[in-house]
């Protein structure tokens, strides 16, 4: 966990804004923790557009017998936390699209049981007045012939007013 204004990460948290940090400032913000082998380091923000809070931060580290990073490595850095922080929303927008899906097939299934304890037929109709959905008891008069042919012309009829009112 990182928090808040706590060593590099916490501050380059608050205050949303990139860093290249040398080794002897690792130790300045830190001086509880031993670096040890780190000579240089790039702590970037995961920032989205139009939120007002990162996501957290990417931490990329050197070794001391390695050159310290630049401009460049931090741009390109700046580049990955983007992509990184569009990733990780991502994943939270398919998450929160996931659970809206089971619930609205809780509520299908809900709606379903209502529907097919109706003792009479149910048709649910569509714009263009098709049907789209029936209960139970509406297949089975569907299907059983006899009432069959008098319903015929009532769905007809039924979806001949709904193109009509929709066409008003």
């Amino acid at each position: 966990v990182i928090e808040p204004d706590v060593g590099i990460a916490g501050q380059v948290l608050s205050e949303g804004k990139a860093r290249i940090v040398d080794h002897s400032s690792l130790n300045h913000y830190q001086p509880e923790r031993r670096h040890r082998n780190v000579g240089s380091a790039i702590v970037v923000p995961l920032l989205l557009p139009n939120e007002p809070e990162p996501l957290g931060v990417l931490n990329v580290s050197r070794a001391e017998c390695e050159p310290p990073f630049g401009q460049l490595e931090l741009k390109q850095a700046e580049a990955l936390a983007a992509q990184i922080a569009l990733a990780v929303a991502n994943v939270r927008l398919m998450s929160q699209a996931q659970k809206s899906l089971e619930e609205a097939q809780r509520h299908n299934e809900t709606l379903r049981a209502v529907l097919d304890s109706v003792g009479s037929a149910v048709l649910v109709l569509g714009p263009k007045g098709t049907v789209v959905d029936r209960n139970l008891r509406a297949e089975e008069i569907l299907k059983l012939g006899g009432p069959e042919e008098s319903l015929h012309p009532m769905i007809k009829r039924l979806s001949e007013l709904v193109t009509e009112n929709q066409e008003v």
